[in-house]
């Protein structure tokens, strides 16, 4: 899902409808607009978003996909680069990009943001400041990305997440890692 509307951003944002998310009742609540995140401002936001359930232990949702991960790695002990994948691995999967697709979208309800503004702030920087555009990046220190990496890593980890074949090898991975456990 959430690479399609990616696809779809960067192939043309005009002929894409607005698919809002759902409201919650949070900003149901709220009676005045906060101002809108500049696209700078919502690429980093929902990059440090991404960082935080795949590497910060401490968060809830680093817990549920870990949790999953965990359930799952088991089913990947055996498998290959290149085999073809079972059934019960498919589902593991679908689950796994299920929960992944439910945390983004409670993320952007918190901060009132549809998909469709997401991955318009990535489109904008990705052809102003990258992808063999003339403006290049500007230099990072080893505390901040730029605008450019924080729209790449958008692109790469919904690409990353939809690929079964990233995934079993990181489950394979992870199996590795706990079972001496």
């Amino acid at each position: 899902m959430f690479t399609r509307l990616l696809d779809s951003a960067r192939a043309d944002v005009n002929s894409i409808p607005p698919t809002p998310v759902n409201s919650s009742k949070k900003n149901k609540q709220t009676t005045t607009p906060s101002p809108s995140p500049s696209n700078e401002e919502l690429c980093e936001l929902f990059s440090e978003f991404l960082f935080d359930i795949f590497d910060a232990n401490c968060m809830e949702e680093f817990k549920q996909i870990e949790k999953l991960e965990l359930a799952h790695c088991s089913l990947f002990a055996q498998w290959n680069k290149g085999d073809e994948f079972t059934l019960q691995q498919g589902d593991a999967h679908f689950e796994f990009v299920h929960l992944f697709e439910q945390l983004c979208s409670e993320f952007l309800i918190q901060n009132d943001v549809t998909q469709s503004q997401l991955f318009q702030a990535a489109k904008s920087i990705l052809e102003e400041e990258g992808e063999g555009g003339d403006k290049v990046a500007e230099k990072e220190t080893c505390w901040e990305q730029s605008p450019l990496a924080h729209a790449n890593e958008i692109w790469d980890v919904v690409n990353s997440v939809e690929n079964i074949s990233v995934w079993a090898t990181a489950m394979k991975d992870t199996f590795e890692r706990h079972r001496g456990l």
